[in-house]
């Protein structure tokens, strides 16, 4: 397939990459895709999701240095990531109950990535990068698939995921970003 096609629409929309998260919105709920990446109606983000980026900051000040983080620590970080316009959380996120709860559990998710990650085949381990962007370029695939690995040592990748569940099966979404990374 001819890169420049002349009626390419993800040219035609300004969309210049895929990423594991837009391929998932795709395939779980087409129309939202058109809403966010056509008609750029991106909507807000919430508490959940600043959540998991905290505690994948806080984790990787851990990896680097092998310190604890104290909870207040933790928990002012979400709040100026909550109130960050990066984020795009609604401007009522901070009065909200959703949010009261996610800064009651923070301390917990961390406690949970400190010990999986202070056990004996990991304690050592540094991680090697962070945030690493991959691009996956397809002659057959007008645009690029970008991601970003949360953590990357010598023989391992790791992507966090803090959910208030155990699957008892991976998701046919993380499998897909799997396969990506």
């Amino acid at each position: 397939m001819n890169k420049e096609l002349k009626n390419n629409p993800f040219k035609v929309h300004g969309i210049e990459h895929f990423s594991p998260s837009m391929i998932n919105t795709f395939v779980n709920d087409p129309v939202l895709f058109i809403l966010k990446y056509v008609y750029k109606h991106k909507g807000y983000s919430n508490s959940s999701a600043v959540r998991g980026h905290t505690v994948e900051k806080v984790l990787n000040q851990y990896l680097d240095n092998k310190q604890l983080i104290t909870e207040d620590e933790i928990k002012g970080l979400f709040t100026s990531m909550v109130s960050d316009a990066q984020y795009n959380c609604d401007k009522d996120e901070l009065k909200s109950d959703k949010y009261s709860k996610e800064l009651g559990l923070l301390n917990d998710y961390y406690n949970v990535g400190v010990d999986f990650l202070s056990a004996d085949d990991w304690f050592f381990a540094k991680p090697t990068g962070y945030q690493n962007q991959i691009i996956i370029n397809d002659d057959d695939f007008p645009i690029p698939i970008m991601g970003y690995i949360d953590f990357i040592f010598d023989d391992k990748i790791v992507d966090l995921k803090t959910s208030g569940k155990m699957p008892s099966k991976l998701t046919e979404n993380i499998y897909r970003q799997m396969a990506i990374y």
